[in-house]
């Protein structure tokens, strides 16, 4: 600090400006007029260029006084800033104050975020006109021209609500009267908790009007009795409380913090937060984030919503983050999957919680500026919702991408790989792998030109030769040829591959290396084939999860209101899936397994996602060829090799290693199914995830992801249907459906029926069903089950549809079931089947 310059000068220069502001109040175009004159007046001299022009291009129409003061309150150097507050001044009729201005214990604003309204249009121009209105009150408060603050107050309330005003409308307060209202921007509010005492959560959002002026005396009083600096002084400590006060600046800086940003898994919620200028993190289950007073407090509630599978250490600190830490003006970069940036923005409003987004309630205002396609960085993200950037060396390449433009990248490469010899869609995401430059004779594979082209940072996509023939990943190369391998980091698959036709269908890609017979290992693309390939794959669902927008969540608390299972029961579902991977949920008829099976499928995604379930049936002729792969007729007669729905959907599993994926299996013993899985009986194996082994027909080297689980139904009360062999057994874990007559959940709703007769039925099955255990023949895994009876409109039936209905179900569900049983006995399945009717 200059010892020589009159500490806090700008006091009394800032408040005369605001005096000679208010004129303006209700004449803001002759106020933007004298304006623009000032600026132009500043470029000339400066060569400092500061438009009236708003985030869309569109010049002010409307201007509020603490956005005029947001030009010369921001970053930039002491001589800038001392020549704009003149420009401003003089135009407005102040005495300018030449050079012997200080700037000590002001705080400044994001040169991103200088302005206090969205557009004069939001909320039809009233945003702008009450901010002039908390301007003339707290002037009016500050110098005594008003008895009481019910003015200030209300308007100061009705700001914290309009786009963009956060702990800026502090600092703005203080800039105009800095004598009687308190700056709290975070080196200030740290102040105040650690020197006068001031309850963390009380500063943990914008105080409310009432509250705000309590600091503000607070503030006033921490010094000596009437001192009109009493909170300039206070600013300037907390400033040389921080970190060091280095040299001589006597400016508090507050730089905004970066953030990298998952608008929804894979990216889902993008298009709807560009449209809404928004963004938003899940975790709904927890309510508003702002009655949690710390982040271990959060961590406890996150595991009693969510389970206490892990630490939700990172899940507590996104939360925190997003709800404490960021700041409006900090910068947030949207991306998909860990390597794709679509856009940034300037954080424009505190957090919110909005009760419309059931998926992500927890929301913030930005202003996105995307980017004209997505871009793939050198450096790989981390795979977490919300994480600060401390990485200087990605801060300043993101920064490059919107300072810059965003040209394609130099060198952009098609990696084309031959599955029958090393597969792509197998290789773990996220690792450095190498390919060899040279075949087994030692010669250069062809397009020798391109791997000596290809340097490190460069982003590649990689096409699968048949039988997939099209895109089905990519990455970046991560260190240049050294004459005998290069090395590449693989980042992504696509959920499904960009077929070969598809890819030659596209204008963009019609002269490109997709319409030649792509005889070669790399090739280069230009940066608009690239472009139309990025744009395709974003179209397709690609990097990243697919969490499908707006998938209901769904967990443990939903399952058990869904279906009659004990707490206790699920808890050991679920271990035997995580530990076995493969489940078979056997039953008689009308125990449930269907309606279980796809629910526990939601549960263990922890969302109703069908993009992420697959459901098929199997039959005497279900086969190899319709579930792994195997040769299909065409039209013209020949044939080609297909792949079957079991290996489509490990693709989209592989392609998600960090998401769960759920293969359904219905009457799962009424195929040959050692025939059917084939190779893959091994595959599926909990021990075996991963491992590759060659299948039959393609050659391809072939695994089954770990994040994959399958769920079969077994029906046993059905003699005709085969015995699985003990190989296939040992790989499935076997979970018995028992009727749900004793269960809690089946009781409540037999007695939320209110039909006598329902329950009377209920006792007659539950008899039936100790008469069929008991039987030697039968046994337990032929009891009656207990869906028959239960239907959602039961309120809705008058007693006598109830014993129509009833009457349906034992003459047309259960009696042929019981002539099944007693085959060989029908007078005996006629009496049990007259003692349900009573």
């Amino acid at each position: 600090m200059d010892q020589q310059e009159p500490i806090f000068s700008w006091v009394d220069n800032y408040t005369k400006l605001a005096d000679a502001l208010l004129a303006y109040k209700d004449d803001r175009q002759a106020l933007l007029r004298k304006l623009s004159d000032a600026y132009a007046a500043l470029k000339e001299q400066t060569g400092l260029e500061y438009k009236l022009v708003h985030v869309d291009g569109n010049p002010f129409e409307d201007i509020d006084p603490f956005t005029v003061y947001g030009s010369f309150n921001r970053h930039l150097t002491r001589g800038n800033r001392i020549a704009t507050f003149n420009a401003i001044a003089s135009a407005l009729g102040v005495e300018g104050t030449g050079d012997a201005m200080d700037f000590a214990g002001i705080p400044v604003l994001n040169n991103r975020r200088v302005w206090f309204f969205h557009k004069p249009t939001t909320n039809e121009g009233r945003d702008v006109q009450n901010l002039w209105d908390l301007f003339e009150s707290a002037l009016a408060l500050a110098d005594g021209k008003e008895a009481d603050a019910t003015a200030f107050e209300q308007h100061y309330d009705a700001a914290l609500k309009q786009w963009g005003i956060s702990w800026n409308i502090t600092m703005a307060l203080y800039w105009v009267r800095p004598n009687r209202f308190i700056n709290l921007d975070g080196l200030n509010r740290e102040y105040l908790k650690a020197k006068l005492g001031v309850p963390a959560k009380e500063l943990t959002h914008v105080p409310a009007a009432s509250d705000y002026l309590h600091l503000c005396d607070l503030g006033i009083q921490s010094e000596a009795e009437g001192d009109p600096l009493a909170l300039p002084k206070l600013s300037l400590k907390a400033w040389q409380a921080s970190e060091g006060a280095k040299g001589e600046a006597t400016v508090i800086d507050s730089e905004p913090a970066s953030w990298l940003y998952a608008p929804g898994n894979g990216a889902s919620h993008w298009e709807a937060d560009l449209q809404s200028g928004t963004m938003g993190i899940g975790w709904a289950e927890l309510g508003d984030l702002a009655d949690y007073a710390s982040q271990d407090e959060l961590a406890a509630a996150i595991a009693g919503a969510y389970g206490e599978a892990s630490s939700h250490k990172h899940d507590a600190l996104a939360c925190w983050q997003f709800q404490n830490e960021m700041q409006v003006g900090d910068i947030v970069y949207a991306k998909q999957g860990t390597t794709t940036i679509l856009a940034h923005g300037v954080v424009a409003s505190e957090p919110f919680y909005d009760e419309g987004e059931p998926a992500l309630p927890h929301r913030r205002e930005v202003e996105w500026e995307p980017l004209p396609e997505p871009r793939v960085c050198s450096a790989k993200f981390a795979q977490k919702t919300l994480t600060r950037l401390t990485n200087g060396a990605l801060d300043k390449e993101l920064k490059g991408l919107f300072e810059n433009g965003c040209p394609s990248p130099k060198h952009v490469w098609l990696f084309v790989c031959n599955p029958h010899i090393w597969s792509f869609a197998n290789a773990p995401v996220g690792k450095v792998h190498f390919y060899d430059l040279k075949n087994e004779k030692g010669n250069w594979r062809a397009k020798r030109s391109c791997f000596l082209a290809a340097k490190a940072g460069d982003p590649f996509l990689c096409y699968e030769s048949s039988p997939v023939q099209g895109v089905i990943g990519g990455g970046v190369i991560a260190q240049e040829q050294d004459g005998e391998v290069i090395r590449f980091r693989k980042d992504f698959n696509l959920a499904e591959p960009l077929a070969l036709d598809e890819l030659r269908g596209i204008p963009e890609l019609a002269s490109s290396v997709f319409q030649t017979n792509l005889q070669g290992s790399l090739f280069e693309l230009t940066g608009d084939e690239y472009s139309a390939v990025a744009g395709r794959m974003k179209a397709a669902g690609g990097d990243g999860p697919t969490l499908t927008e707006g998938a209901e969540p769904y967990g443990d608390a939903d399952l058990l209101a869904d279906v009659f299972i004990s707490p206790e029961r699920l808890a050991a579902l679920k271990a035997l899936v995580g530990r076995k991977k493969n489940v078979i949920l056997q039953g008689a008829p009308g125990t449930g397994k269907t309606f279980l099976a796809r629910r526990l499928a939601w549960d263990l995604i922890g969302a109703k996602d069908e993009s992420k379930v697959e459901l098929v049936q199997f039959h005497q002729s279900y086969a190899y060829e319709d579930f792994v792969q195997g040769l299909r007729p065409t039209r013209d007669g020949a044939f080609e090799l297909r792949e079957g729905v079991f290996h489509s959907f490990c693709r989209r599993a592989a392609a998600r290693p960090d998401e769960t994926f759920v293969f359904l299996i219905d009457e799962i013993n009424r195929a040959n199914v050692s025939k059917v899985f084939g190779e893959l009986l091994m595959l599926i194996e909990a021990g075996h995830r991963g491992d590759p082994c060659t299948l039959a027909y393609s050659g391809e080297r072939f695994s089954v992801p770990g994040n994959l689980y399958i769920i079969g139904m077994m029906n046993t009360a059905d003699r005709s249907l085969a015995l699985m062999d003990y190989a296939l057994r040992r790989r499935f874990g076997f979970f018995r459906m028992e009727p749900a007559f004793e269960s809690d959940g089946f009781g409540a709703y037999v007695a939320g029926c209110q039909s006598e007769e329902l329950a009377r039925m209920v006792g007659r099955v539950r008899a039936l069903n100790a008469t069929i255990a008991a039987d030697a023949s039968l046994g337990e895994g032929f009891r009656i089950g207990h869906s028959y009876f239960c239907r959602d409109d039961m309120g809705d039936l008058g007693p006598d549809e109830v014993h129509e209905w009833l009457g349906s179900v034992v003459d047309y569900d259960i009696a042929p079931q019981l002539e099944e049983y007693w085959f060989d006995e029908p007078e005996r399945a006629a009496d049990e089947a007259a003692r349900l009717r009573g």
